[in-house]
């Protein structure tokens, strides 16, 4: 989102696919020429110490966590050594860089330095808060709302779903005005962003048969995001879902954190594969659990095929390859 709206400003580089560890952060960096006025660099981890060094090979002059969810605690142990290890990228700041903070996801792990400029946004109104949305449209596929900086207010168009991305919205609307982007540019920037596969990506199956592509990976956020778009759309809604990996000790704890909250949304069925998910599955009564893809697929098919609207999502962490279900569906439906 952030490099749609720059590119309207002037020359971006941006981040390509996942190249967010230090070798992909490098491989990037190779490429920053002086024809390009903005770079926007993605940092990722999943052990301590990894945030710190990327951001001393980058030295930012912004620096945004996006968000703080339970994720990769295998490597970092708890979510306190996890916000921790998130807030180097603030440390990793001059003394008058610019810090970008997500007040609905923030932790007092973070510490800033005392001449840096901070800027604040959340989904809700308040006196310190920079960037904030009203007048919420979340429809079918895409999601509308009016969005207040300190230069003003415009109104947002977003060709996605779910208000995780109104989220999203801001901080790159944070990120571009730091450096000088307009309302004019954030506008246009974010309103021609389109749904990439494997990330919420809809296919449709008949008239009034969606799924929804999300199966590029899968922590306790993303998950939560998931469960909560599909509760927005029509029809009978199918969550399709493998085990969330990387969470360590927390696993089974995590996991029915994730049955417990689908359970009390509108999720009218859950088919899942996975440890994990066995495990959790007991909870739901709507929920049926799977030991191979093939024989949840031919259920899923079933499902399909059986109601008239029907609105489906799958999802899993990368290792679990739920892209395979995607591609039979597409094939069994001629899509």
């Amino acid at each position: 989102m952030t490099a749609s709206i720059l590119s309207r400003y002037n020359n971006t580089l941006y981040t390509i696919g996942n190249l967010n560890n230090d070798i992909g952060v490098s491989i990037t960096l190779f490429r920053l020429t002086t024809k390009y006025k903005f770079a926007v660099i993605e940092i990722g981890a999943n052990n301590q110490g990894e945030i710190k060094y990327i951001t001393n090979i980058i030295k930012p002059k912004i620096a945004l966590v996006n968000n703080l969810f339970d994720a990769h605690l295998t490597g970092f142990g708890t979510k306190n050594k996890l916000a921790k290890e998130k807030g180097e990228i603030y440390q990793g700041l001059s003394d008058t860089g610019t810090a970008i903070v997500n007040i609905d996801s923030f932790s007092k792990k973070w510490i800033f330095k005392q001449n840096q400029t901070i800027l604040y946004y959340s989904l809700t109104k308040n006196q310190k808060v920079d960037f904030y949305p009203t007048d919420i449209k979340l429809k079918k596929l895409t999601t509308n709302f009016i969005l207040h900086t300190p230069i003003g207010y415009t109104k947002i168009i977003l060709h996605l779903p779910g208000i995780h991305n109104i989220s999203n919205a801001l901080a790159a609307s944070a990120l571009s005005f730091s450096v000088g982007a307009t309302l004019e540019h954030i506008k246009n920037g974010l309103s021609k962003i389109q749904p990439m596969i494997g990330r919420l990506y809809p296919i449709f199956l008949d008239k009034n048969k969606i799924l929804l592509d999300d199966t590029y990976n899968s922590n306790v956020g993303s998950m939560i995001a998931a469960i909560n778009t599909l509760t927005s759309l029509p029809g009978h809604r199918v969550l399709v879902i493998s085990d969330m990996l990387e969470l360590g000790d927390h696993s089974c704890k995590l996991h029915r954190k994730i049955a417990l909250i689908a359970k009390k949304e509108k999720i009218n069925k859950i088919l899942s594969i996975g440890k994990f998910n066995e495990i959790v599955s007991k909870y739901n009564d709507n929920w049926e659990h799977f030991n191979c893809k093939k024989k949840l697929l031919i259920k899923l098919i079933c499902l399909i095929e059986n109601n008239d609207v029907i609105s489906v999502l799958v999802k899993g962490s990368r290792i679990s390859v739920m892209e395979n279900i995607i591609e039979s569906l597409k094939e069994y439906f001629k899509c």
